[in-house]
């Protein structure tokens, strides 16, 4: 519990932006009514992300603290620490294993749809009830995913039989989150939508994911060997309700052709569940290995530069060019824009400030510089990422 306090705390890496505009940001600017950046997942005709999930997740200790970028960033942390001592507390197993030291100590929407999978698995066990048909139905509005991951359990339980009031408290738990999940919905995008269905809808059109990157369809089956490393070796038993949820899940998922590895986080904690966790000599390195680099180099420092750029910037502009875009809310009153381009970019788009690597050699004085800055997409040396005082050279 120490370990992964201090990782969702101090960890210096950014594993994904997803991890900040899919959580933590609509519940800041929801419950601080800001105009904070929301992606288009939250925007146009069709919107795909339920807000109930968001608000619940994410939001309880964001409203409480102070607005100041430091005091968002650390409750924003806190709060996904208190997500993992569930999904540790119903999956103890997997406390030293990497991914819940890494992905699960981040304010993923795979973090919430894993501890949901894992609640449900563990009420499913012996009989319906109202708390397992409300966790149903707010895992169908977290990820469209969910419903594969549970579809074995279900049937699990079908098989065990099931009484009709079991099953009426069931459907109506799930009733009762639904049309909460509907109402919230509504009364925050200002018409009737089904998330869910949109999300799905945008999720089968391969001109869309296309916009996110294509990979492979066997991709899944490689990141699920990594999530699991030297326990990949193990043996499952194909009649085990876990064991099926897992595959069911990887192979509906690999049927999309925009894959990440997070997406798979329910499906290695049914493994892991399911799994004897027999001993490995090779855990520990493995485990320290991938901790070493999801906790701590991948993009590292992305955040800490945010938050110093907010401190230095103020009320000004500043270009952030070549790393992952800084979570705005961690911005304050600065005006960020982000670029993908070079040193030309940044060397002329009118700003006062330019966040960027080291390696790009800008001509500006640096006021602030993150030494351990890594970017796989784009190494380079020196390294560092930093921030530059532009106006001396004017915008």
């Amino acid at each position: 519990m120490a370990l992964r306090f201090a990782l969702a705390l101090f960890s210096p890496s950014y594993l994904h932006p997803d991890e900040w505009l899919q959580g933590p940001q609509p519940a800041y600017a929801i419950l601080r009514q800001r105009n904070a950046a929301l992606t288009w997942e939250f925007s146009g005709e069709q919107p795909v992300r339920s807000i109930l999930p968001i608000l619940l997740f994410n939001g309880p200790l964001l409203a409480l603290v102070p607005g100041s970028p430091t005091w968002l960033l650390y409750a924003t942390r806190v709060q996904a620490w208190l997500v993992s001592c569930v999904v540790a507390a119903l999956l103890p197993e997997a406390c030293g294993l990497w991914p819940m030291l890494t992905f699960l100590v981040r304010p993923f929407s795979n973090t919430a749809e894993t501890l949901l999978v894992l609640s449900v698995e563990r009420l499913s066990r012996s009989r319906g009830s109202v708390l397992l048909g409300a966790l149903i139905g707010l895992g169908l509005f977290t990820r469209i995913s969910f419903a594969a991951w549970i579809a074995p359990l279900g049937v699990r339980l079908l098989r065990r039989g099931v009484s009709f009031g079991d099953a009426f408290r069931t459907v109506a738990g799930a009733l009762s989150t639904i049309l909460l999940s509907v109402l919230t919905d509504y009364l925050y995008y200002g018409r009737l939508t089904l998330t869910p269905l949109n999300n799905l809808m945008y999720n089968s059109d391969s001109g869309n994911l296309s916009q996110h990157g294509l990979h492979p369809h066997y991709l899944h089956m490689l990141n699920l060997l990594i999530l699991l490393g030297p326990l990949a070796l193990q043996s499952w038993s194909l009649a085990d309700a876990r064991v099926q949820g897992a595959l069911l899940g990887t192979l509906i998922l690999s049927l999309a052709p925009h894959q990440e590895m997070r997406f798979l986080l329910p499906g290695w904690a049914l493994l892991v569940s399911a799994s004897r966790l027999r001993k490995s000599r090779f855990m520990l390195p493995y485990t320290v290995a991938l901790v070493l680099f999801y906790g701590f180099l991948h993009q590292s420092q992305v955040i800490t530069t945010a938050t110093r750029l907010a401190t230095i910037c103020g009320n000004g502009t500043a270009t952030w060019i070549k790393s992952y875009p800084a979570p705005g809310m961690l911005l304050g009153d600065c005006d960020v824009v982000h670029l993908y381009g070079d040193a030309a970019t940044a060397t002329t788009f009118p700003t006062d400030y330019v966040v960027a690597p080291r390696s790009l050699g800008l001509p500006f004085r640096e006021v602030s510089s993150s030494l351990f800055y890594f970017n796989l997409d784009d190494p380079g040396w020196p390294a560092g990422l930093s921030i530059y005082d532009k106006r001396e050279h004017g915008k």
